[in-house]
């Protein structure tokens, strides 16, 4: 596992996308090895409170209206790539440019 630059964090989130991606991608937890669950569990309740938070507060979209989302330190774009495919427009905003 590749540690970041923690004292830049253009530099830190720039290295940190590959891993947050891993993070918050619900296949890969299915693909953990069993001491790994534990602590991927937790990453897979973030992203399944968060996602749930997003359906219970966003306006609805439909193929005539597409609410407009700003995702501002959206970084690897896991939120952003979820709401564009539920027909959301999504503008992302980090300051990481990968």
């Amino acid at each position: 596992m590749v540690h970041p630059n923690r004292t830049d964090p253009e530099t830190y989130y720039d290295e940190y996308g590959e891993q947050e991606w891993e993070r918050l991608d619900r296949d890969f937890f299915h693909r953990l090895e069993w001491e790994r669950l534990d602590r991927d569990f937790f990453h897979r309740l973030e992203w399944e409170g968060t996602v749930d938070q997003l359906d219970t507060h966003l306006p609805p979209s439909d193929p005539h209206h597409s609410p407009h989302v700003l995702d501002v330190g959206g970084g690897a774009g896991r939120y952003s790539i979820w709401l564009a495919r539920r027909g959301y427009t999504v503008t992302l905003v980090d300051l990481s440019e990968t």
